[in-house]
């Protein structure tokens, strides 16, 4: 049970990254100094097409098209979510607990994990403090 619960959080984690990576400006990663990362990180519909144009069709390697996880980290980030939380139920292995203690511990926990992430550990330092005046208003 201790397995799947990690693999949970660890979704949780890749699910604020992802969704850190719609407001790029405010992110961590804006540091890359890459610019082929840049643009992965980006997350730019147009990245899926040969030379950014639909006009050239899809990216192909041997006639096979890329799996979408490949084009930006958002489609990454949100594989990644997808395969752990799959890997979370796989492991389970049953719990002594009430299912609704179950679904509730979990919500709790996703929200947390995801807040921390989202808010604090995947922001740039300036946008920590704005976000922090911002949840606490509520």
């Amino acid at each position: 049970m201790l397995t799947s619960f990690l693999l949970f959080l660890a979704a949780a984690a890749c699910s604020a990254a992802a969704d850190i990576i719609k407001s790029f400006e405010n992110s961590i990663f804006v540091h890359i100094k890459s610019q082929k990362r840049y643009e992965w990180f980006r997350s730019d519909w147009t990245q899926k097409y040969v030379n950014k144009d639909p006009a050239n069709g899809l990216k192909r390697f041997l006639g096979v098209r890329y799996p979408a996880f490949m084009y930006d980290g958002w489609h990454f980030f949100k594989g990644c979510m997808l395969i752990l939380l799959i890997l979370a139920v796989l492991f389970y292995k049953g719990s002594t607990l009430p299912i609704f203690m179950l679904l509730l511990g979990a919500i709790i926990s996703w929200g947390i994990v995801f807040e921390l992430f989202y808010g604090l550990i995947l922001r740039r330092k300036f946008y920590r403090k704005e976000y922090i005046k911002l949840f606490w208003r509520w």
